[in-house]
């Protein structure tokens, strides 16, 4: 894993697409009741040519359900999770409690380092129900 892949540039042509998400840039603030770690995966998601939506931070209890709701709402039907949190587990628990299921591991696209260059790296597949 941890291919590097230094030429890879952001094309923003990946599978993901939430039209609510799009809209935002268009604004001065982040409207109330969107879920900010969504949103943040998403646009990093994006940057990164990722053909699914991955979740590279720390998820916390309260954001599971809207972000269950909001994959549902917008036909997304599997995510990946390549957070190295503590609170992992209960928050996979959490996941499950709302409908999804674990389906294994998979890899992602990932920038987070000095230099911002793009390599593939784990993640734990999860599909929504």
């Amino acid at each position: 894993m941890n291919t590097e892949n230094q030429n890879k540039q952001p094309n923003n042509s990946t599978k993901i697409y939430i039209e609510v998400f799009e809209n935002l840039k268009e604004q001065k603030e982040f409207p109330a009741g969107l879920n900010s770690t969504m949103y943040w995966a998403y646009e990093e998601s994006k940057e990164t040519n990722n053909d699914h939506l991955n979740f590279y931070d720390v998820i916390w209890d309260d954001d599971v359900e809207p972000i269950v709701k909001i994959c549902k709402a917008n036909g997304i039907k599997e995510f990946s999770i390549s957070s190295n949190c503590s609170g992992l587990i209960a928050c996979i628990a959490l996941f499950e409690k709302f409908g999804c299921k674990v389906c294994g591991l998979t890899e992602t696209n990932d920038r987070r380092n000095v230099r911002s260059i793009i390599k593939t790296i784990p993640a734990i597949r999860i599909k929504v129900q």
